[in-house]
């Protein structure tokens, strides 16, 4: 019936043995007082669960439960287990293993068409990619994991499906410990520079998996190189060094008046980079053939610069400008990058190199036209480039 007996002999064993498990406390969902953000994501958004935990903590109490819970609101569920021993209500068949072959139970639940699976529990590969083929055909799935980490029962499928796929199988992980939910995981995508780095071109896809009751970011996983990375986010850190104290600017500014010469005005963009307005007739100068002059600056004082004129601080105030702004250009592998003043941030800028007018472009919100080096444009600006003509832009 509803006893677990393990029955050992010898040679497996020493000694014959019986071991019989009694089954724990049935509990109902709602005896988990789980807040009522979970509550709603267990009951409208989650189809990708995985019940994490050490081994006596109470994850399949937890699963029964929520089996139960997904049943009495008129869902289809089913149960893949060996043995089958999850207390659950009549309503639920629960199934085991054909012929020790997780994927032959898989291929019959499928054409069972349920709504939900409980997948007790994932050890093998295989049960691992049973459970991500079943989630990806469409059924919500329920799986148990063994982890002394919630993070790490994310990593057991890293190497046993697609990176790229995880966010799609699993969506929320919750982490029991003494018969409780003592924290819950989500799990999405998206395209960004990973935290700690400094250089948009390191851009990437990136799974965050965030403390779903805060939306507290703790990890970042991402492909570098051949190699998958889990990375701990400590994002008060990096806050803290978003942006340049007021006394760096002030000693880059008072650095760059003793080599320019003349009035300077520096604006903090990142922890290594500023944007330095200088009097529109020296940016030539300043910048160089080609960026030397400039590139030999940013070496002295140790951080990035970007060149705009002064003018157009004027044009922060005013909301509008007739005049041509000379923009410094950077040649990168896949982009010809332009730095425009910050002040057309999300507005259409006409290009121009000499008199003649590339077209009419959007400033990204951090000053920037990106501009691919494969194509027609950006092989002819790179060649304008290196003949020293001055790139300029005005608002269209």
């Amino acid at each position: 019936e509803n006893l677990r007996i393990v029955i050992a002999t010898p040679p497996f064993s020493d000694a014959f043995e019986i071991t019989i498990v009694r089954p724990t406390t049935a509990r109902q969902l709602t005896d988990y007082d789980l807040p009522e953000p979970l509550f709603e994501r267990l009951s409208v958004q989650a189809e990708g669960i995985l019940i994490a935990g050490s081994p006596g903590e109470g994850k399949s109490t937890f699963a029964a439960a929520l089996a139960n819970y997904y049943s009495e609101q008129g869902k289809i569920v089913k149960t893949m287990e060996k043995p089958r021993d999850l207390n659950v209500n009549e309503e639920i068949t629960q199934y085991t293993m054909i012929d020790d072959d997780p994927a032959k139970t898989g291929d019959i639940l499928l054409l069972l068409r349920p709504d939900y699976v409980i997948y007790d529990e994932l050890r093998k590969t295989t049960d691992f990619t049973v459970y991500a083929d079943m989630r990806l055909a469409g059924v919500g799935m329920v799986g148990v994991v063994h982890a002394t980490r919630p993070i790490d029962a994310i990593h057991r499928f890293i190497g046993r499906v697609d990176l790229g796929l995880i966010p799609s199988i699993v969506d929320t992980v919750l982490f029991i410990k003494g018969g409780e939910v003592v924290q819950v995981y989500s799990l999405n995508t998206s395209v960004k520079v990973p935290t700690g780095f400094n250089d948009d071109a390191l851009a990437r896809p990136v799974i965050e998996v965030k403390d779903y009751l805060t939306g507290k970011l703790l990890y970042e996983m991402y492909s570098f190189g051949e190699q998958v990375t889990i990375i701990p986010v400590n994002t008060s850190k990096y806050a803290k060094k978003e942006q340049p104290t007021p006394l760096d600017e002030k000693r880059i500014e008072n650095h760059l008046q003793r080599i320019i010469k003349g009035p300077v005005k520096v604006e903090a963009l990142t922890t290594n980079r500023v944007r330095a307005f200088v009097e529109d007739h020296k940016i030539p100068s300043i910048i160089g053939k080609n960026g030397k002059y400039i590139s030999q600056i940013e070496k002295q004082i140790g951080v990035s610069i970007d060149i705009a004129p002064l003018s157009s601080i004027l044009v922060n105030t005013s909301g509008e400008s007739n005049t041509k702004i000379p923009v410094h250009a950077e040649i990168r592998k896949k982009h010809v990058t332009l730095n425009v003043p910050l002040s057309f941030a999300g507005q259409f800028v006409s290009l121009f190199v000499g008199d003649e007018n590339y077209g009419t472009f959007t400033v990204t919100k951090s000053g920037e036209i990106k501009i691919g080096t494969s194509t027609k444009l950006g092989k002819a600006l790179k060649k304008k480039i290196a003949s020293g003509e001055q790139i300029t832009v005005k608002l269209a």
